[in-house]
């Protein structure tokens, strides 16, 4: 049987199953990845190996103000990003269309919010009505 690129290879297993008596080596990059489905249990069975990041680099201090500007631009490549309110008022960021009253993240004067999860996006910046701030951004690829 031929698979054809692109589309799920679908197997199915009647009754008990016997070992492979081989290793098998999946070679996919990161641009061909497999979607892995994991169930509670998995984890146990299934060694994960995350990808260590090549670079980090520190940003020029941003000055924030109540005009939303861009935090980060999106970029895939992007593993994760660190910000640090360096200021003396709160720092919301977030998606396009924030305003500071719909924030989900708000960062306190002294915090620091590390992003691993939407870090390839692109992000913005806040402060409320009249404050100012100062964030210190660092990223990671």
């Amino acid at each position: 049987m031929r698979t054809v690129p692109g589309q799920p290879l679908e197997v199915l297993f009647g009754g008990t199953v016997a070992p492979v008596l081989r290793n098998v080596t999946v070679t996919n990059n990161d641009a061909n990845a497999i979607p892995v489905r994991l169930h509670a249990n998995d984890l146990a069975t299934i060694p994960i190996t995350p990808y260590m990041a090549q670079a980090i680099t520190n940003a020029a201090p941003i000055a924030v103000t109540a005009v939303a500007a861009a935090l980060v631009a999106a970029n895939a490549a992007r593993r994760g990003f660190r910000v640090k309110n360096i200021g003396a008022n709160p720092v919301a960021i977030g998606g396009a269309g924030l305003t500071f009253a719909n924030a989900v993240l708000v960062i306190q004067p002294g915090e620091t919010w590390n992003e691993d999860e939407a870090a390839g996006a692109a992000w913005v910046c806040i402060c409320d009505a009249t404050l100012t701030s100062t964030i210190n951004l660092q990223t990671i690829a």
